[in-house]
């Protein structure tokens, strides 16, 4: 009896798992992106070395399609598409799908992560080479017309760099991130109610560094994130200097000559999450 009791429980537990699966990574995909129908992808086995295929959706079965450009084979997941690969010794190892899969022919472009996942990813391959604008402007592009926390976001070309701007509520102007090249050297502006802020999560602005696209794609995020309340709640702002995690940091040093939260995030990760003065 005791054994039918351990083994019930453990069924249980599989039962459990299976609940909280994560849905399959080239299905999930389509429902995210239809217009990825005919698009080609790549998958990077090495930083510079990829395999080509090509995505197509199967309105007979209903089943979204990797499809291996050389031997035509057709894979109806990333990993199995990948495992045919690896029988076919083009690599050595394990390859995650959600790290190693780009749509672009270059592994510090748009990648599975970038479109699946709304958490920051490790990419697989350091990059260590800044980022191009056309790179950083694809980039944002996508983020624009794939993630729901991009809606409405304005990105517009000048001089040497791009400007993102975020909206509020009433369409009002709430941040703006200007990204600015300086040879291969790149740095960040930013605006929070038109006041200048003088660091974004513990960076500097105004500092001309290299920075590749996994880091400036975290940067932007976390601006995008970093949302404000419109009226008497934002009242003040101007004092804002930092953004500090789920804080904003005042510019003035209080008399234990540190500077104190001005506002924290509440909500977060929800339709509503925004940041609250503190009074």
């Amino acid at each position: 009896m005791v054994r039918k009791k351990r083994v019930l429980s453990d069924q249980t537990n599989l039962q459990e798992s299976k609940k909280i699966k994560h849905p399959e990574a080239l299905q999930e995909l389509y429902r995210l992106q239809p217009s990825f129908n005919g698009k080609q992808v790549y998958f990077f086995y090495k930083k510079a070395k990829y395999k080509e295929g090509t995505l197509i959706y199967d309105k007979k079965d209903k089943t979204f399609y990797v499809f291996d450009k050389k031997s035509g084979e057709k894979f109806d997941t990333f990993s199995s598409w990948i495992s045919f690969l690896k029988t076919k010794k083009v690599f050595k190892g394990a390859r995650s799908a959600i790290a190693t899969v780009f749509f672009e022919p270059n592994s510090s472009g748009s990648s599975l992560a970038s479109i699946l996942r709304t958490t920051e990813q490790i990419p697989y391959w350091k990059v260590n080479n800044s980022a191009s604008i056309v790179e950083v402007t694809s980039l944002v592009k996508t983020n624009i017309t794939s993630k729901k926390e991009f809606f409405g976001v304005g990105i517009r070309e000048i001089v040497n760099g791009i400007g993102i701007t975020f909206f509020g509520k009433e369409c009002k102007v709430e941040k703006n991130l200007t990204i600015r090249w300086h040879d291969n050297l790149i740095s960040y502006d930013m605006n929070v109610f038109e006041k200048s802020v003088k660091k974004i999560d513990g960076i500097e602005t105004g500092i001309a560094i290299e920075r590749n696209l996994f880091e400036i794609n975290k940067m932007v995020e976390f601006v995008s994130k970093a949302k404000l309340c419109p009226g008497q709640i934002t009242k003040d702002f101007e004092q804002v200097v930092k953004l500090r995690g789920v804080n904003l940091v005042n510019n003035q040093k209080n008399s234990n000559n540190i500077h104190e939260v001005f506002a924290t995030l509440e909500n977060q990760g929800q339709s509503n999450e925004a940041y609250r003065r503190i009074d």
